[in-house]
């Protein structure tokens, strides 16, 4: 059987592991020689050189930021994925060579896909689960999904990032969660997602709610660190809205981001290790400037980022219908719990003995768990099948248990099927916001008149007939079966999957026909395939080092 992968494609880092099913122990894979500390991530960062045009190069990881420090030339592209499905006047474009996010994150996966097969020719990265945080909607999910074709890899679902942490946390079928109510709090480098788990006694744990940013991280926290130096400086760089990558050399700008993760770890856990840290800028013109920054001043100025955070937590049980005081376990994810302030926070929201530590023998890599988990659930998805088609019946009846034990997903906005006649006449919804998934709704409508037909429209977000002002993230009209008449019934069938892809399908009851359409195809299934293929021929002949 073969490997099953999962990526946790990060705006800051990526990570990656393994599992062979029906075995759901997971192996981390090292992305880089000399990679992080943790030993397991890369850098989401892309390096195009200037000659890009006669030979397309891009360097990816730890290499493309030394890459942008010795380089005059050439152009480093940070944080696609804060950029990634947008359309219209949110789209992002990098360089004159019109690379979008899409691509770029197609040239990281490339990148993981190489270090992987490297790693162990025998086990080469061929299918995998790929994470993105919750609050994506499906656009920017099917860009993601675009993303993993585009790089060569088969896409065999996505999972939201704090829910593939509990897998990550939790074994299903071996190390499961006592009963309770879990509360994932993932910080990363560039999004806040939080879920929450409810285990009962008995049944199948079920994600209830969450709430997430997706442009709220580690990156905010280094903002406001570069402008806190910068008002600091006794030069006229010391301006509050100063743009730090024109008016200060390459050096140093990498410089200060080693001073950010200075701050991280200066700041992280119970107490300060320092209470100011010095740094020199050299501008452009090699000027010098010294500079002395107080760690508590810096943390006075991140308090509105604090205080970001505390108000998901709230919208997150809110949404779930769940007090703080009912919540059993908090579960740190993401580089970016190790702040103290926002160790803190959790400990003055919900007491420390309730939160999982961080550090220790007891503790997750938070750096890590989501990879872990994200290939922990392709091994489950590899255990429906196996439960349901194996010929060895004891097989389907572990995989079965394996299943049964897993949590069941949430939508994390809600999907608003709605179903209209062709003259206006509002019918039904079909899937409304909040439901859990996986699930199958239908029901059925009769023909008026032969030329009768049934418009579906799908909102992600408020409950109701038509949104105010809202355009719908897909439309598909349904026309007659073929020898339709007035009085015969046509049922209407929607499938939304754990990870929120929808298939609608309508059946012709007397002549027995039917159509189908799924709304958020795998990245394998486009429907622009000529141009697909045209896209991937082009990022394919880009050499990633």
């Amino acid at each position: 059987m073969s490997t099953i992968f999962g990526i946790d494609l990060g705006t800051t880092f990526c990570a990656c592991a393994r599992v062979s099913p029906p075995d759901t122990s997971t192996e981390l894979i090292k992305l880089e020689r000399n990679g992080s500390k943790s030993g397991w991530t890369m850098p989401s960062k892309v390096f195009i050189t200037e000659d890009f045009r006669s030979n397309p190069r891009a360097i990816v990881g730890s290499q493309a930021i030394l890459e942008s420090i010795s380089k005059d030339e050439g152009e480093l592209v940070e944080f696609a994925k804060r950029h990634i499905g947008l359309t219209g006047d949110q789209i992002r474009r990098w360089t004159d060579l019109d690379l979008d996010p899409t691509d770029i994150s197609s040239l990281i996966l490339r990148k993981i896909k190489k270090a992987v097969d490297e790693s162990d020719q025998s086990r080469p990265l061929v299918k995998a689960v790929v994470t993105h945080p919750r609050d994506f909607t499906i656009p920017r999910k099917e860009a993601t999904a675009q993303a993993v074709a585009l790089a060569g890899i088969e896409l065999i679902d996505t999972i939201n990032e704090p829910e593939a942490a509990l897998y990550g946390y939790f074994k299903p079928g071996e190390n499961e969660a006592d009963p309770g109510i879990y509360l994932i709090f993932d910080l990363g480098g560039g999004t806040l997602d939080i879920a929450i788990l409810e285990v009962p006694e008995e049944g199948q744990p079920q994600v209830i709610g969450g709430h997430g940013q997706s442009e709220l991280g580690g990156k905010d926290w280094d903002d406001v660190m570069f402008k806190h130096i910068m008002r600091s400086a006794e030069t006229h760089h010391a301006q509050d809205e100063f743009d730090y990558r024109a008016d200060i050399s390459q050096l140093t700008y990498h410089q200060l981001k080693d001073l950010a993760c200075q701050f991280k770890e200066t700041s992280a856990g119970k107490e300060i290790k320092k209470k100011v840290i010095k740094t020199v800028l050299r501008d452009k013109n090699e000027v010098m400037t010294v500079i002395k920054v107080q760690v508590k001043d810096w943390e006075r100025e991140c308090q509105p980022l604090i205080e970001r955070c505390s108000e998901t937590i709230d919208q997150a049980l809110e949404d779930a219908g769940v007090s703080i005081d009912a919540v059993t376990r908090v579960l740190p994810v993401g580089g970016s719990v190790r702040l103290r302030a926002i160790q803190n926070l959790l400990y003055e929201r919900f007491g420390e003995d309730r939160v999982a530590p961080i550090t220790g023998r007891d503790a997750v890599d938070v750096d890590a768990v989501v990879a872990e988990g994200a290939a922990r659930f392709g091994a489950i998805k590899v255990a429906q099948d196996l439960a349901q088609n194996s010929p060895n019946q004891a097989i389907r009846a572990m995989m079965s248990e394996v299943v049964e034990s897993a949590p069941r997903s949430s939508l994390a906005h809600g999907i608003n099927v709605l179903v209209w006649r062709h003259e206006g006449e509002y019918l039904s919804p079909l899937v409304e916001k909040g439901i859990p998934v996986p699930i199958q709704k239908e029901r059925f409508f009769q023909v008026n008149n032969v030329n009768d037909h049934l418009i579906v429209e799908i909102f992600e977000g408020p409950e109701g007939p038509r949104p105010d002002g809202a355009s719908p993230s897909k439309s598909i009209t349904f026309p007659p079966s073929i020898g339709a008449r007035v009085g015969d019934r046509v049922r209407m069938v929607v499938n939304v999957s754990d990870s929120g892809r929808i298939t609608v399908s309508a059946h012709h009851e007397r002549s027995q026909g039917s159509q189908s359409i799924e709304l958020q195809p795998r990245g394998n299934t486009s429907s622009e395939i000529n141009t697909d293929l045209e896209r991937k021929a082009r990022l394919n002949r880009i050499e990633v080092i």
